[in-house]
């Protein structure tokens, strides 16, 4: 009986060796179209989620509570799927600013919202985008 290791080495290169387009389920493999499309889906909804943080930062009225509840379940997705965990202190603190900023919020100062602003902008920068853009409102 042959080990795991050689039935997947050998489903491996018969994959290999049919039609590069499609695999062996018949479905077709993703291609670099498919690719693109979906880092611009992430980056539209990375992009979407960051725009209606930042309006809940800017504002001064109270905001509903489950939609304070959507942002702390966006950051939590964002940090525990989407950011490196090597990234350092620096981003985990910024994740903590946040959260703290939401659970206190609207009861924050004005300074509060500045470093609201540019822990966002670390977050984002970390996230592969540019940062410079939201630290520059701050």
């Amino acid at each position: 009986m042959p080990s795991e290791a050689v039935v997947v080495e050998k489903a491996f290169t018969a994959a290999l060796d049919e039609d590069p387009g499609v695999d062996q389920k018949g479905g077709e493999m993703m291609t670099i179209d498919a690719c693109e499309s979906t880092a611009k889906k992430y980056q539209a909804w990375v992009n979407n989620r960051v725009a209606a943080l930042l309006l809940v930062i800017e504002r001064t009225k109270v905001c509903n509570d489950q939609n304070l509840l959507r942002h702390e379940f966006f950051l939590d997705e964002i940090e525990h799927h989407f950011v490196d965990g090597n990234a350092g202190g620096r981003v985990g603190r910024a994740f903590q600013y946040l959260r703290r900023y939401l659970k206190d919020y609207p009861q924050v100062k004005a300074s509060h919202r500045r470093g609201a602003l540019k822990m966002l902008g670390i977050i984002y920068g970390q996230l592969g985008f540019d940062g410079r853009k939201i630290l520059a409102a701050a």
